[in-house]
């Protein structure tokens, strides 16, 4: 079987039959990939078993591809294809090279069986697809949560016709298919934009993509560095050969590319095997990869309209090592901690030490800062602001805007970091997406915010056609609580839509303990606070130094 196949001079096939010992004889046949696709192992399987087929009916060959079909298929391809970049996959190094070539291979086999495979079928059902389409788009969207923006995977699509001859051969076509999942895109939403692109891509099934694309293909064993293939099968072998063994996932210890996913239908569940280029990968990462593969099923079948972001990807032991192996490191402060009240501990030790020292040169104490704080945190309550409230903080570094800062903990609300530097659109989109309870703003009022929306500016006073609520403030709580969030930070947009991160007191009162720990920060030091509230190593420069007794220098 390790002898290579002479492919001018043929022929492509190899017959032995071997006997060794007592045992029975055993037919070895060996095939080339270019005469022999995977029904032909079942047209094989069955004319050596005497099982009926329709081998000797006419030939029905597919016809090559007409200038009208070729011409069409050139035009769906304009514009979809594009070679595809190594994709991200766990235990693969980026520096892979050469991922549509040859290369030895191994395989990690699993089954989708018995109940697992009575879910896929009643999930599929209720969704209006099929096994393949699911398990594909389930495919496409563990490469997207691996990081792979626009997932690209070949498929290996059947040319056959229906009702033709049972007939050894290579009745296939390679095609690429491409998908553009969103996070935020339910799962059954997803399934179905799979469909809709597989259904459009059998269209022109028949025509080889390097006929179709402008200026064809460089040679390659692959389309792409993934691929894909399903084939379905109906069990005939279990009636017409029951004491027959058959291995319906072959594999020849070698791969076309990085990773082919291989999925065999049958009448009971779905045979897998994901063959991959063995040097390619850290020992074990293509083991994960398939745990992650069930791991997302699972959660599909359990609740189809989960949104891509929210399935799941981990599960026992991984998961368990990703969340505690390694994090055993006692926390740096009690688990009760806040940020407020360190601070405000800092403030009764020495409250004539000076807090801030401000851009013009104005210094506050700890007692004056502690003061202000707790005024506008009174601001806040009148407004009705409290425990879980998000405020909207678009004021430039200053005195007013720490006050702001340590005002809405104070009150038990989380800030909402608002730099009025940033783009306008931006600062509109965060503001809408937070779904704020106040506003803090430092000039104009900005256009389009909600109706009823408290407005305040930093210092006490009224803002043009906004009226400040002059009812005295209700009961505040005597501190937030360590599980209420401190800030929410917008990351930046740049891998898709921004995203606001809840950061809890307990966590950022952990961070600056640990970084005064580690640093042995003291009531002698000074820091800069020159960063934009809206990165968050501000909470660093300016609130590290305010719960170890230092000053804030602020920079203009």
């Amino acid at each position: 079987s390790a002898r290579p196949f002479d492919l001018a001079a043929g022929p492509l096939v190899r017959f032995a039959l071997v006997t060794a010992g007592d045992a029975g004889p055993v037919l070895h046949a060996v095939v080339h990939h270019l005469v022999f696709d995977g029904m032909s192992k079942d047209v094989l399987l069955a004319e050596i078993l005497g099982a009926e087929t329709t081998a000797g009916l006419p030939p029905n060959e597919p016809a090559e591809p007409t200038a009208e079909e070729a011409s069409a298929a050139a035009e769906f391809w304009t514009g979809r294809w594009s070679d595809p970049a190594a994709p991200v996959l766990p235990g693969l190094p980026p520096s892979v090279r050469d991922t549509t070539a040859p290369a030895p291979g191994s395989a990690v086999p699993f089954t989708l069986d018995g109940p697992l495979h009575t879910r896929i079928t009643d999930t599929v059902r209720s969704l209006g697809v099929t096994r393949f389409e699911l398990l594909l788009a389930l495919w496409h969207t563990l490469l997207f949560r691996y990081g792979d923006r626009a997932p690209v995977t070949a498929l290996e699509l059947s040319t056959r016709r229906p009702g033709s001859p049972d007939h050894i051969g290579l009745y296939v076509n390679e095609l690429p298919l491409f998908s553009r999942p969103a996070p935020d895109r339910p799962f059954a939403d997803f399934v179905r934009d799979v469909r809709a692109e597989l259904r459009a891509l059998y269209d022109h099934r028949t025509v080889p993509l390097g006929r179709a694309v402008r200026g064809g293909l460089t040679p390659r064993t692959a389309l792409t560095p993934l691929s894909v293939s399903y084939r379905r099968r109906t069990g005939w072998e279990a009636r017409e050969a029951p004491d027959a063994v058959v291995d319906w996932i072959g594999f020849t210890h070698a791969v076309r590319n990085l990773a082919h996913l291989q999925l065999v239908e049958g009448p009971d569940g779905v045979d897998g095997s994901l063959q991959y280029r063995t040097e390619a990968f850290a020992p074990g990462a293509p083991a994960r990869i398939v745990n992650h593969f069930r791991t997302l099923l699972d959660a599909v079948l359990a609740a189809p309209d989960t949104r891509l972001a929210d399935l799941p990807l981990l599960a026992g032991d991984e998961l368990d090592r990703a969340l505690y192996a390694g994090n055993g490191t006692p926390a740096a402060r009690p688990a009760d901690a806040t940020v407020w009240a360190m601070f405000a501990d800092r403030a009764a030790v020495d409250p004539s030490a000076v807090a801030v020292v401000a851009p013009d040169g104005a210094e506050l104490s700890y007692a004056e800062l502690h003061a202000a704080a707790e005024v506008f945190a009174d601001r806040l309550a009148a407004e009705g602001i409290g425990s879980g409230d998000l405020v909207g903080i678009q004021v430039a570094r200053s005195t007013s805007e720490l006050t702001a800062v340590l005002g809405t903990l104070a009150a038990g609300a989380a800030y909402v970091p608002l730099d009025p530097g940033y783009p306008a659109d931006r600062l509109a989109f965060v503001r809408a997406d937070a779904r704020l309870a106040a506003l803090v703003v430092e000039g104009p009022v900005p256009d389009g915010l909600p109706d009823g929306l408290p407005v305040l500016s930093p210092e006490r006073g009224t803002l043009p056609g906004r009226r400040e609520a002059l009812a005295p403030p209700r009961d505040r709580p005597t501190a937030p609580a360590a599980g209420d969030p401190a800030y929410v930070l917008y990351t930046s947009g740049s891998t898709g839509r921004p995203k606001g991160v809840e950061v809890p007191h307990s966590a950022l009162a952990n961070l600056l303990g640990a970084l005064a720990d580690r640093l042995t920060a003291g009531p002698g030091d000074r820091w800069l606070g020159l960063t934009s509230l809206s990165f968050d190593i501000s909470t660093v420069e300016l609130l590290l130094p305010l719960t170890t007794g230092a000053r804030v220098v602020l920079v203009p």
